[in-house]
């Protein structure tokens, strides 16, 4: 039996950078369908295997689709990741974000909970 995934499932992240409280918090939610197709099939190489190598545009469209939200950044909450906020944030924590926006929004929240 196939059990759906939960699109509005989301889950809080902390970068590790963040050490000073209160600590700025991240709403990391699963990516749509269509939205992982377009990302994944723009990096198919001709052979169909995946090419995940670097930054590039993939990885800021991933990001404006996982994250849900920010509380805290600069003592304000955010209900959408947009260029505006993007720009705000450490070169590093982008970093970890793009991470834990790949393992989050790729997979299924409640498959990464049972693991």
């Amino acid at each position: 039996m196939l059990v759906g995934i939960d699109s509005k499932e989301t889950i809080e992240f902390v970068s590790q950078h963040d050490k000073s409280d209160p600590k700025t918090v991240f709403i990391i939610g699963n990516i749509s369908n269509r939205d992982k197709l377009k990302i994944v099939g723009s990096m198919a190489s001709a052979n169909g295997t995946v090419q995940v190598s670097g930054i590039d545009e993939n990885s800021i469209i991933m990001l404006k689709a996982s994250i849900k939200g920010v509380k805290n950044l600069n003592g304000k909450d955010y209900d959408k990741f947009d260029d505006d906020v993007m720009d705000l944030l450490p070169f590093e924590v982008l970093i970890e974000l793009i991470t834990e926006s790949m393992r989050v929004g790729l997979g299924s929240i409640g498959e990464l909970e049972k693991n």
